[in-house]
């Protein structure tokens, strides 16, 4: 189990690497590491969960296979900052996380990781509203 934990952190060591490579290309904009900097720093002071961190690893490692696509992972640095901004709320960081351990389950489809891309756009412009 140890083992299978340690390769998972390596693996989203790595990832965190192909993040920073694509970023230094100008892919996604420095902004977005930033925000990941700010992400895993809220991160280790256990909000969100640990979990969330290797989600988004997967989510990381899908978008490098392109699925999601690119823009995908922009509209997640832009929901990072707006939360980070108290916009939407914390919680909802907390849902993109159960979100995505239910995607990466194999439940919702793939797709739905696409369309919660356009939702976080959406929601970023102020529509539609969350509580």
């Amino acid at each position: 189990m140890r083992k299978a934990q340690a390769n998972n952190k390596r693996r989203d060591l790595r990832l965190l690497g192909a993040f920073m490579h694509a970023q230094s290309a100008g892919e996604p904009k420095r902004r977005d590491l930033r925000l990941l900097g700010a992400f895993m720093h809220a991160q280790s002071a256990g909000e969100p969960k640990r979990m969330d961190l290797w989600l988004l690893g997967a989510f990381m490692h899908a978008q490098s296979a392109g699925e999601p696509k690119r823009m995908d992972l922009r509209l997640l640095g832009a929901f990072m900052h707006a939360q980070s901004a108290g916009e939407p709320k914390r919680m909802d960081l907390r849902l993109l996380g159960a979100f995505m351990h239910a995607q990466s389950a194999g439940e919702p489809k793939r797709m739905d990781l696409w369309l919660l891309g356009a939702f976080m756009h959406a929601q970023s412009a102020g529509e539609p509203e969350i509580d």
